[in-house]
């Protein structure tokens, strides 16, 4: 069982213990924990996905890491659930359920993992698709959810690699705009084949790239309307407040463009990311980035402004 798994867990519900005041040596705590894990685990080979079930569950059953007892479930989510229960999540912590409430006003969702970003909000047009319905303090909310597979931190970077093999169909040694000079790296695409990349530092290249995978279908190809990414239909975001968790604060953090009021700037994020997706790898090092993150940072610098397509 991997140590890193347990401390980590132990940790969290040591956390949540406190959280609900409650003594550790109390015989009298009982509590359902349902164990929900992301969408993520479906991108893994069964054996290995299997193995971290069975290490969660040992995890949860030994009574000196997991104080807490009670019917306990364990669940693999779907991208629409996780989706759905990031945005109660966000709006419950925001206040946003009070009872003594007046306005029904929620805020957006948008969640990017390792394998799949998500959006959740509440749509001020009718919902032709993507409904979940939720039934917090008696109010009824119709959300429009989605998950976007594939569009996560991890599988983003072999949608580019696609996006290059397909330009460059015969070579296996591939020239990748969204990583830095001096960076070199092996993704597997379709096929089980293995693709070595090497940095280009070219943030230009990059969003052409990324203005490719995330430019959404037109005409005949987009039914119902409007599309956001492909033929994905979702709703007019209108002028609702969205808050971006997860994947999307990897790179306002990394190049500092957050203001107090943690508003992003855009325009700004893509500003700086520009600039530092010209740096090769030494560079990136130097001004203090882990090289083992250097290339992502600039991948999500660029991403992550373009990923603004999601909020048609």
């Amino acid at each position: 069982m991997p140590a890193s798994l347990s401390v980590r867990l132990s940790i969290n519900l040591s956390i949540h213990l406190k959280s609900l005041n409650l003594s550790v040596r109390s015989s009298s705590v009982c509590l359902p924990i349902y164990r929900c894990i992301p969408t993520g685990l479906r991108f893994l080979k069964p054996h290995v996905s299997g193995q971290l079930i069975k290490n969660i569950i040992e995890i949860f059953d030994n009574f000196h890491i997991n104080h807490f007892r009670g019917r306990e479930g364990i669940a693999v989510l779907s991208g629409e659930e996780e989706a759905a229960y990031s945005w109660v999540a966000a709006n419950y912590l925001l206040g946003k359920f009070a009872r003594n409430r007046t306005d029904w006003e929620t805020v957006g969702l948008l969640e990017m993992g390792g394998g799949s970003t998500q959006i959740a909000f509440v749509p001020k047009q009718p919902i032709y698709s993507g409904e979940f319905q939720i039934n917090i303090n008696g109010r009824p909310y119709d959300l429009y959810v989605h998950s976007y597979l594939q569009f996560g931190i991890n599988a983003v970077q072999v949608w580019v690699a696609k996006v290059l093999s397909q330009l460059y169909p015969d070579s296996h040694i591939l020239g990748n705009p969204c990583m830095l000079k001096g960076d070199v790296k092996e993704i597997e695409v379709e096929n089980k084949q293995t693709l070595l990349l090497h940095g280009t530092s070219d943030p230009e290249g990059c969003k052409r790239i990324f203005k490719q995978i995330l430019a959404p279908e037109k005409g005949l190809k987009c039914e119902p309307k409007p599309c956001a990414v492909g033929n994905v239909y979702q709703p007019s975001v209108d002028d609702i407040k969205f808050y971006a968790i997860q994947g999307f604060t990897l790179a306002p953090k990394a190049f500092n463009v957050l203001g107090p009021d943690q508003i992003l700037d855009i325009d700004l994020l893509e500003q700086e990311a520009f600039k530092y997706c010209r740096k090769n790898l030494s560079e990136a090092v130097q001004a203090g980035i882990d090289e083992s993150v250097a290339s992502t940072t600039c991948l999500m610098g660029i991403y992550t402004p373009s990923s603004a397509d999601f909020l048609v």
